[in-house]
């Protein structure tokens, strides 16, 4: 304003005053001394502090981001393995601040975040079958994947479908009645560590039961040879013989002896 206007004219000049925004950094609580592995949920972290921020200011909105691209561009959850590019987003503070990166919560500067694969333990218990001339799977119940990690409990069970089986060191399935040792292994997977196990005898197939059923003969003698008598073959009952070839029992190789007070006889 100016004084004594009555012997003045005044012009005026409007000069631009204008607030720059203020660079800062948004520290987090992101510890860089901690391995961070997948857990089958997003991580998050929470805001600590401005780095040069104005007093007055806080942190209150200010959110973790994540994006896949080093720009920045490509927002994405923190939840695979894999290598992530952190960043923070607040509606507040973009209005006063140029957010020009991240800290971790000792103030030093975070460029990546990295998430590692989770690591399970796999166990195994012995599986006993009957011999029914087909190739055998090994039970996916008798297997175990285990991980300290609650947030993964979930998926565990699905990753039986990528377990690979080994009978005696090969991939063959078995068949025949035998006792097999047994490794399982899980392939490395996107979000998982590969991992093995072993169990001796882990695998037993028994023989499969059968049941000759002789018919009683009587023949009068006639200093010849005995004639033979009849008999079936028939599978232990309750035995699944689906997968045996019709005529299975016929191609055993049965022979009949004879006995008398203890003492065989032809």
């Amino acid at each position: 304003s100016v004084n004594g206007l009555n012997n003045y004219v005044v012009s005026y000049n409007d000069p631009l005053f204008e607030v720059e925004k203020r660079d800062t950094y948004v520290n987090f609580t992101y510890d860089p001394s901690l391995t961070y592995t997948y857990k089958a949920e997003p991580y998050n972290f929470e805001a600590l502090k401005l780095s040069n921020g104005a007093g007055g200011d806080t942190v209150d909105d200010v959110l973790f981001a994540a994006y896949s691209d080093p720009e920045r561009k490509n927002k994405v959850d923190a939840l695979n393995a894999g290598t992530y590019y952190p960043g923070a987003t607040s509606e507040t503070l973009s209005a006063n601040y140029n957010i020009l990166g991240v800290c971790d919560n000792e103030g030093n500067e975070w460029a990546t975040f990295v998430i590692g694969r989770a690591t399970v333990s796999l166990s195994l218990d012995k599986l006993t079958l009957v011999y029914n001339g087909a190739e055998r799977d090994f039970d996916l119940k008798k297997v175990t994947i285990s991980s300290d990690v609650e947030s993964l409990q979930a998926e565990l069970e699905g990753l039986k479908e990528k377990l690979v089986f080994l009978f005696n060191n090969s991939s063959v399935k078995p068949q025949d009645a035998a006792t097999y040792n047994v490794t399982v292994n899980l392939p490395q997977q996107p979000n998982y560590n590969a991992a093995t196990a072993s169990l001796t005898g882990g695998l037993v197939i028994e023989q499969l039961g059968i049941v000759i059923n002789a018919s009683d003969k009587t023949d009068t003698y006639n200093g010849a040879v005995i004639p033979e008598i009849g008999f079936t073959v028939d599978a232990a009952p309750g035995a699944d013989v689906s997968s045996l070839p019709d005529g299975w029992a016929d191609k055993l190789a049965i022979s009949v002896a004879y006995e008398k007070d203890g003492s065989p006889v032809t």
